[in-house]
């Protein structure tokens, strides 16, 4: 697995965030444990549908997660191993005992509150979801500077 494998994609249309995933990904500095399990959840689920399909060493599941930390993920205060943790914890990726190989669970095995937000995002490619949240983000970061000028500007005219 290469490094660059979420950055950049060529998608014309990138798929809408739902409005509780995109409200998750415009934040800044979340910490996992301090989400609600709803909202952790919701998190998590977003990351499940990130991440490789195929079987992952660590090693490789370990890039896929420090790139989406980089980019998708940008938002959560957290590094890949405590990331990796959370989602085997909580049912949503499996190891084997020796911690060698990694598998994203079959979408039926996903605990019922994640399948719904997981079903309306995993009709698009993980690739095109990972670039939806980062262009979020460079939009409400647009917006705000924005926002932040036409204040300013109004205060120094005064």
């Amino acid at each position: 697995m290469s490094n660059d494998c979420y950055v950049n994609p060529p998608f014309k249309h990138l798929p809408e965030l739902p409005d509780r995933v995109k409200a998750l990904v415009l934040k800044e500095r979340v910490h996992l444990g301090s989400l609600g399990l709803a909202q952790r959840l919701e998190a998590l689920s977003l990351v499940w549908c990130c991440l490789p399909r195929d079987s992952c060493d660590e090693r490789d599941i370990n890039i896929a997660l420090k790139v989406l930390l980089n980019g998708a993920l940008a938002w959560l205060e957290t590094d890949h191993a405590e990331l990796r943790r959370w989602l085997v914890d909580t049912g949503l990726l499996e190891r084997d005992g020796y911690g060698r190989v990694y598998d994203r669970v079959s979408l039926t095995e996903l605990p019922a509150n994640s399948q719904a937000m997981v079903i309306s995002l995993c009709v698009h490619d993980p690739k095109a979801i990972a670039e939806a949240c980062i262009e979020a983000r460079k939009a409400h970061a647009a917006s705000r500077a924005a926002r932040r000028a036409l204040w300013v500007n109004s205060h120094d005219q005064g």
